[in-house]
């Protein structure tokens, strides 16, 4: 489960971490969550912290699964529980790069298109991208334990599959 600290902590768990490079970031507090917009390239992230997450499916998760479809077959490898993993905190872009961005700040070449797309790459051409950003993908696990937010349900918005409408919202 997401381990929850207070604002101030967070801040000043963020602001150790990033260290001589804080001077590049305007960091404020917005709801539950620390906000650090990286200046360079006005680009946004939240602060995750720390914590320990259970990955797989729990028996109480497959039995949710099982309630929105009966039928479904779970397969042996990687759905197993593993306990206690910890997650270190973590810097995660609030929104996708898009192409727009990519043309303001970086001279990389991609697909002709209007700004609003979301930057469609090669995985060798994501990495580089990374790479000349300072930036990186989260691990499979860093991925599950931020979007999961803490959540012990089949979804991190619960434990039914909502309907299309507010399926969009994510």
């Amino acid at each position: 489960m997401m381990k929850k600290y207070n604002i101030d902590m967070q801040k000043k768990k963020l602001l150790d971490k990033l260290g001589a490079k804080s001077s590049l970031f305007a960091i404020r507090s917005e709801e539950d969550n620390v906000v650090a917009t990286y200046l360079p390239y006005d680009l946004e992230f939240v602060y995750i912290p720390e914590g320990v997450y259970n990955k797989g499916l729990s028996a109480k998760e497959k039995q949710q699964a099982r309630e929105i479809n009966e039928d479904i077959i779970f397969e042996k490898t990687g759905m197993e529980v593993k306990k206690g993993i910890f997650v270190a905190d973590i810097l995660v872009t609030r929104t996708p790069i898009l192409n727009s961005f990519v043309q303001k700040y970086v001279d990389f070449q991609f697909y002709e298109g209007e700004g609003k797309f979301a930057a469609y790459l090669k995985k060798e051409e994501v990495d580089s991208l990374c790479m000349e950003l300072n930036l990186r993908l989260p691990t499979e696990i860093e991925w599950e334990y931020f979007v999961r937010d803490g959540s012990e349900d089949l979804f991190a918005f619960g434990k039914h599959l909502p309907n299309n409408a507010e399926l969009e919202k994510y």
